[in-house]
């Protein structure tokens, strides 16, 4: 379950830079999912795939993808005021093991 928190304390270990625009934000928001998604909601999911305003969170939990799908507009707001910016237009939330 902590496959996330492992993930996001490694990569700014990595000499792999992001370089793409779209590779960029996914960084951004994955160094940072713990202060944007929460301490709880934190561990069961993470930024998977952003293209040309469209976002895609992976989710552990069905229930916490049916939840999450429920807010969708909180979702794209607090993503948003994280980034300052008006990015991200539509999220989609996808099961993952």
């Amino acid at each position: 379950m902590g496959d996330f928190k492992k993930t996001a304390e490694i990569l700014p270990q990595m000499e792999w830079q992001p370089k793409s625009h779209s590779e960029k934000l996914i960084f951004r928001l994955a160094m940072n999912w713990k202060r944007i998604a929460g301490r709880d909601l934190f561990q069961h999911s993470a930024p998977v795939k952003y293209d040309n305003g469209h976002l895609t969170l992976g989710i552990k939990d069905p229930t916490l993808l049916f939840e999450c799908q429920s807010n969708h507009a909180v979702w794209i707001k607090k993503i948003n005021t994280f980034l300052n910016s008006q990015k991200i237009k539509k999220i989609d939330f996808k099961l993952i093991q």
